[in-house]
């Protein structure tokens, strides 16, 4: 069901635990323009679909479930724009999230009608300048909720019922995960890609039908993500997408067998 957030306790950092079912997963660097994309996929039904991605300009976007009581679909139309159209526009453009809102404009965001009901889907967006903001729809309207303080964080109900509320008030699926998270972001002065990982590795799951494949931590000023894969914390591969390259931990030789690689080389 999966756990995200965005950090800014010294440098920026966004950080996402993939929880799913035992799928094929893909990360691949695409290039539009001047713009470079790292995407991180998984294949569901026989088609890699978008679920977490970093842009050369430091913009981070990924999906979520949202296990909402009031999720209504949108049909595509006049005044709307999908999800899809608009999380692969912002990543392939976006430097801000200001440039977000304004792809966005008054449009209302379809999500795919895609039963059941864990399909219903949120995205936390983040850039590097401190700015992020989750965004879902309730009822057939859009519902944007920004950052308050030095971190957000992301889980699997609607973000939007509970704004202005403690998190002792916060009550839904992944809430235990969220307070977790809270509660770890919140004590840290400074968080480093290590803490980042700790917190993943704090919210991991291994419940029936749901474990956490992959858990991955996003640098935008260094552009390189750091991710461990089946919750081995000890073995941390990471990307840099300046080099284009994937490097293994100094332990392991090989390449790793449950994930593919799009546009990267390999060094060991």
């Amino acid at each position: 069901m999966c756990t995200g957030f965005a950090c800014y306790k010294g440098r920026p950092l966004y950080a996402m635990n993939f929880d799913c079912w035992e799928v094929p997963m893909r990360m691949r660097l695409s290039c539009a323009g001047d713009v470079d994309v790292l995407w991180f996929e998984a294949n569901m039904g026989g088609a890699y679909l978008e679920t977490a991605a970093m842009n050369s300009k430091g913009v981070f976007g990924n999906f979520q479930g949202n296990l909402s009581r009031h999720h209504q679909n949108v049909p595509p139309g006049p005044g709307t724009i999908s999800i899809a159209h608009l999380y692969r526009e912002s990543l392939q453009t976006c430097e801000k999230i200001t440039d977000l809102k304004n792809l966005l404009g008054d449009r209302i965001v379809v999500y795919p009608p895609v039963p059941p009901e864990w399909n219903m889907l949120h995205n936390l967006f983040a850039d590097k300048y401190g700015d992020s903001l989750v965004l879902e729809t309730s009822q057939g309207h859009n519902e944007i909720t920004g950052i308050d303080g030095h971190y957000q964080v992301m889980t699997n109900f609607p973000v939007h019922e509970f704004r202005n509320r403690p998190p002792a008030e916060i009550a839904g699926a992944g809430d235990d995960r969220y307070k977790l998270a809270d509660t770890y972001l919140a004590e840290g002065e400074k968080i480093g890609v290590k803490d980042a990982l700790e917190v993943l590795q704090k919210t991991a799951q291994n419940t029936t039908g749901w474990k956490t494949l992959s858990s991955m931590v996003f640098d935008p000023i260094e552009l390189k993500v750091y991710f461990a894969l089946d919750q081995k914390y000890a073995d941390i591969y990471m990307v840099d997408m300046n080099e284009r390259k994937l490097v293994s931990p100094g332990n392991i030789a090989q390449h790793p067998d449950n994930l593919i690689f799009e546009g990267l080389s390999h060094k060991p």
